[in-house]
């Protein structure tokens, strides 16, 4: 049989069979008179063989590894494949958790999972959108560059955020942040910290000692260049100063 009529009852390509040809899957047939091709059925059975396998997830170099080494080779990829399959799976079943954990929120599906309600209660408790935004451009900067401890971090967040009078009160002093001037900065430093250290300092250790932490340090400074006003900026570093101070 010719290449095609191989590539046509084999469900694969012409093409196909070329690159297979060319990785030494599949042994060149005799050539006819003619100069073409000339398949037989142990090609056909060949490449049948090669495309169960790569259905099965196999690399097309773990398929000539199957198909022509010992039975123990064989079992040793059947079992890597497993468990690439087992760890799939669990990265699967990871990411719908966390889609289930945004709809039940109700929140904006780009942020991370624990973050999705605190962002729909400050818009519920009646924040103006370019606070939420610039909210949002921040969780999602903290929650790549803290990776796994993000997620640690936006549990304990929304979780103290279950209090409405704590929400309340956050949405008051976001407000009167995002309003700042000279004339009122010293009062509004001693108020954040008043609020805000408790939980921070509780959250602060965990974060700074994650991996990825100095990138989410480089991000928020990017952050603080393009949205934050100068008052702002000294705002909340003499808030961090004293959150780290001993």
């Amino acid at each position: 049989m010719r290449s095609a009529e191989l590539a046509r009852l084999a469900g694969t390509t012409v093409r196909t069979l070329r690159h297979y040809h060319q990785i030494g899957l599949l042994d060149e047939p005799r050539r006819s008179a003619g100069g073409y091709r000339d398949y037989g059925l142990e090609h056909l059975v060949r490449v049948l063989g090669a495309r169960r396998l790569v259905a099965l997830g196999l690399s097309l170099e773990a398929v000539a590894e199957t198909l022509d080494g010992p039975r123990e080779r064989r079992d040793d990829l059947l079992d890597e494949l497993d468990a690439e399959l087992a760890e799939r799976i669990e990265e699967l079943q990871r990411q719908r958790d966390a889609v289930a954990l945004v709809r039940t929120a109700a929140g904006d599906p780009t942020l991370p999972p624990a973050s999705a309600g605190y962002l729909a209660r400050l818009e519920a408790a009646g924040a103006d959108p370019a606070a939420i935004e610039d909210e949002k451009a921040l969780l999602l900067m903290l929650g790549h560059g803290l990776g796994d401890a993000a997620e640690r971090l936006f549990a304990a967040i929304e979780e103290s955020m279950l209090d409405p009078q704590r929400v309340a009160a956050s949405l008051d002093l976001l407000i009167r942040f995002r309003r700042a001037d000279p004339d009122d900065e010293e009062a509004l430093v001693e108020e954040l910290f008043a609020e805000a250290v408790h939980l921070v300092r509780s959250l602060t250790a965990e974060a700074t000692d994650a991996p990825g932490a100095g990138d989410a340090d480089e991000l928020f400074e990017i952050f603080r260049a393009e949205r934050l006003t100068p008052v702002q900026d000294r705002v909340l570093r003499r808030v961090e100063a004293q959150l780290h101070a001993p």
